[in-house]
């Protein structure tokens, strides 16, 4: 099989050849001659790549968009080794139909702009079979319709905003939509702690945590839990002083936390350094270790939901742990659990499909195939796509921080 670079080098050897015939096949002046040359180098240099996924007969290319660098990268590096341990195993067991699969990464900083660029640059340019991605709410709002009007497949495996697979058939999840996990926290969390309020913290300029406030507002009524005050802050604050002082004053029974983890875990720290011991309910973010490594003992009691527990006995689980760990020297998330899954349903559907080959009509017998989905047993819980529903239906874990360790809420 040639390498990427020996076929480029391939294809540069036939635009000479073709070069060379025009050239000495007619006459023509030098300077007519020396344009054709520049043009086709040009078109080498510019279309090489396209040319090289075409040659990969042989492989099954996959593209994840994800959040690589910028404030979400933990996320979306999480996702990546997650894909990989998964890629490695149905690689080593024979592939897909015959067929190994080669993930192609598009990193797109948690920018919604960037993301654009990637998931477009995938499907007209890199040849992909489907998408995995992308990690965020607001990448992935963006996205999921040019993916649905190109009949292309994008699974995101993290994203968790409502309404991200609405009415586009192509548009697939395996993470838990908050709308369907957080009425699981809330009344996890009236029952432990016997809530009757709570005040809420939201990052305004975060599309993500306005829309999970409103997702939040919605369970705590449904509950009978009152939310006499919420606080505000903007994404990428650093200092939350002002924001606890007045958290303090009202002196809550419990706090909701919408944010990403950076700033939550400042707030977690800031609360726990003016005196304020209530239960934080959170969210997915939550899942991520990071929050821990930065808030530590300041996430003490937290509560909040997973599509996945890393100490889960099961076996499958447990081997998944240890491979995570001596590949990568840490304990899995809930993020690389999800994408580990993520690319297990696909590779399942694509071979009840049983085609490969990128063609529209394809494409169709893959969304087809994992549209109808059922009973899937992965690590993060059972998988099963209802008709219509492009957001799986899972377990849901109910997880807290006991003792400086994640733990099942009592």
């Amino acid at each position: 099989m040639l390498s990427g670079q020996q076929k480029n080098l391939l294809t540069g050897r036939q635009v000479y050849n073709k070069v060379a015939s025009i050239l000495t096949g007619r006459r023509m002046d030098m300077k007519k001659g020396i344009f054709i040359v520049v043009c086709w180098v040009l078109a080498v240099l510019i279309v090489g790549p396209s040319f090289e996924s075409s040659f990969a007969a042989d492989e099954i290319l996959i593209g994840n968009a994800s959040s690589l660098t910028g404030t979400a990268a933990q996320y979306g590096i999480s996702t990546y080794e997650g894909l990989e341990v998964a890629m490695e195993e149905i690689n080593a067991a024979g592939g897909i139909l015959g067929k190994k699969i080669r993930i192609l990464k598009g990193d797109d900083s948690g920018d919604p702009r960037q993301a654009i660029n990637v998931v477009q640059k995938f499907i007209t340019r890199d040849n992909v079979l489907l998408i995995i991605g992308a990690e965020l709410t607001g990448t992935t709002r963006v996205t999921a319709p040019i993916s649905n009007n190109a009949g292309m497949v994008q699974f995101t495996a993290s994203a968790t905003g409502a309404g991200l697979t609405d009415n586009m058939p192509f548009i697939f999840r395996n993470a838990l939509p908050e709308a369907y996990a957080i009425p699981f926290v809330v009344q996890a969390a009236k029952k432990k702690f016997n809530l009757g309020s709570v005040v809420m913290i939201t990052s305004y300029n975060l599309d993500y945590s306005v829309d999970l406030t409103k997702i939040y507002e919605k369970a705590l009524s449904a509950a009978g839990i009152k939310v006499p005050d919420k606080i505000s802050y903007a994404e990428g604050d650093i200092d939350f002083s002002a924001q606890v002082s007045k958290l303090k004053a009202l002196n809550p029974e419990a706090v909701v936390m919408t944010g990403y983890y950076q700033e939550s875990a400042q707030l977690m720290i800031e609360m726990r350094k003016q005196g304020i011991r209530c239960p934080i309910l959170g969210s997915n973010g939550f899942n991520d270790p990071k929050i821990l490594d930065l808030a530590g003992k300041a996430m003490e009691g937290s509560v909040w939901a997973s599509g996945f527990f890393p100490d889960n006995p099961d076996p499958k689980v447990r081997r998944f742990v240890a491979q995570v760990q001596e590949k990568y020297k840490k304990k899995p998330n809930q993020f690389h659990a999800q994408a580990y899954d993520a690319l297990w349903v696909i590779a399942d559907a694509i071979k009840r499909a049983g085609v490969t080959e990128n063609t529209p009509a394809n494409r169709i017998k893959i969304r087809d195939a994992l549209a109808t989905t059922t009973n899937f047993t992965g690590i993060s819980g059972t998988h099963t796509f209802k008709p219509g529903k492009g957001d799986a239906e899972k377990s849901v874990f109910i997880l807290t921080i006991k003792d400086g360790k994640y733990a099942l809420l009592d």
